[in-house]
């Protein structure tokens, strides 16, 4: 059986691409160097195949292909691998003018990648528009994957023998502008259901909470749009909703400054810094010395600013039901309990010596509890701040922060 590490693998166009030969007026090795070169720099992901058959109109099918981690970055992979070769369909591979290839349509099937006690399969992945650049350049933006658009459709979970998730279909797109300093992003992952029941090992007080939430079995959408400028470092996520039947809507909208493709390469190295274990992150923060994984995160909170954040709720009944199972453990009605949860954060809140926040977040608080029907709390500075130079502010100052960062929070808006 043929395994190979699976991360990043749906992410990363170029490893999709990364398996045509074509033997038609085409330099077959110089293409492999190419798509494989692309597929590490990206996705950190390599590959091997058994054979490689040409088709009509640049056409090819590539059988025998395995995936593997490259093994300078083997230690940002999961134990997924993949469980069997697997065969890619290319429509269309043509050379660039300049070096490099572009691809129409590739396509694979039947896939499986397994851990320990956890198989995921996909029906089927198809990516469009693919572009594979002649040398990787890495300070160049190519999105999250080399692909115009991706689709996979056809996916379970399954941990331990018992299926867990399903997903209908999960696409992607992105377009970008003539220079390539732009891009839009829209991804939809659709039909997500969630069977809960199967989980053997499951904490029996976990499953007694999500049985009387009516939570264990689960319906779900996801929808994700943005806009990111690399020119200017504004990113911008209009939407990041999580829709789930009979429970409700959450969407988050944020827009932040400063990242541009530098900023990247200084989120890379950080990472790269990071140590494995908490504590050993915690003390290289807390360390007199400075070292490189402080300074880049001082670097960091220099360069990015968060212009705004707003996440809101959309009740569609779980709110009455987590009020009712709250109160039957205390020994309260649903409306004794939401009185008792907003005086319990008024104190709390009261601790912080800021009336008007606890004034504005307990009213929005009690009125939401009367009629679940949306909650939002939103942050949208006045002024463009490095998140730093607000760290530095909310310390010599808690007080300020609401203000600072133009805090609201509303209900049934």
């Amino acid at each position: 059986m043929h395994k190979a590490p699976f991360r990043h693998l749906l992410l990363a166009g170029s490893v999709l691409a990364a398996m045509s030969v074509p033997a038609f007026a085409l330099d077959g090795e110089d293409m492999l160097a190419k798509l494989n070169a692309a597929s590490k720099a990206q996705g950190g992901v390599t590959f091997t195949y058994d054979d490689v058959e040409e088709g009509p109109d640049g056409g090819l099918t590539v059988s025998g292909v395995v995936y593997s981690a490259d093994p300078e970055r083997a230690q940002e992979f999961s134990e997924m691998e993949q469980v069997a070769p697997m065969t890619l369909n290319f429509e269309g591979v043509k050379e660039d003018g300049s070096g490099g290839y572009t691809i129409d349509k590739v396509s694979a099937f039947d896939m499986a990648f397994a851990g320990d006690d956890f198989e995921i399969a996909i029906g089927s992945l198809i990516q469009g528009d693919i572009k594979v650049p002649a040398t990787p350049d890495l300070e160049a933006f190519a999105g999250w994957s080399y692909a115009g658009s991706t689709e996979a459709s056809d996916i379970t979970f399954t941990s331990e023998g018992h299926q867990i998730v399903t997903i209908a279909s999960a696409t992607g797109n992105q377009t970008f502008s003539a220079d390539d300093s732009k891009a839009s992003f829209l991804a939809n992952v659709a039909g997500i259901a969630i069977d809960l029941s199967g989980l053997d090992d499951m904490d029996e007080d976990a499953r007694a909470t999500l049985t009387a939430l009516d939570l264990m079995t689960m319906n779900a959408d996801v929808t994700i749009i943005g806009d990111w400028d690399t020119t200017s470092g504004d990113l911008d996520f209009s939407t990041y909703e999580i829709a789930v039947e009979d429970v409700g809507a959450l969407n988050i909208r944020f827009a932040m400054t400063g990242l541009t493709l530098e900023t990247i390469e200084t989120l890379q190295r950080l990472a790269a810094e990071a140590p494995a274990d908490p504590q050993d992150m915690q003390a290289a923060e807390d360390g007199e010395a400075e070292s490189p994984y402080q300074q880049y995160l001082l670097e960091l909170g220099q360069k990015i600013g968060l212009s705004e954040l707003a996440i809101s709720f959309v009740d569609d009944s779980i709110t009455t039901r987590a009020l009712q199972y709250a109160a039957e453990k205390e020994d309260l009605t649903a409306e004794e309990m939401a009185d008792k949860i907003e005086v319990d954060l008024g104190k709390s809140l009261a601790e912080m010596n800021v009336p008007d926040l606890a004034d504005m977040v307990t009213t929005a608080v009690g009125a939401y509890f009367a009629d679940p029907q949306n909650f939002s709390v939103s942050i949208k500075p006045q002024m463009q701040m490095p998140i730093l130079a607000v760290v530095m502010a909310g310390a010599a100052a808690p007080q300020s922060i609401p203000k600072l960062l133009n805090l609201q929070v509303t209900a049934n808006e």
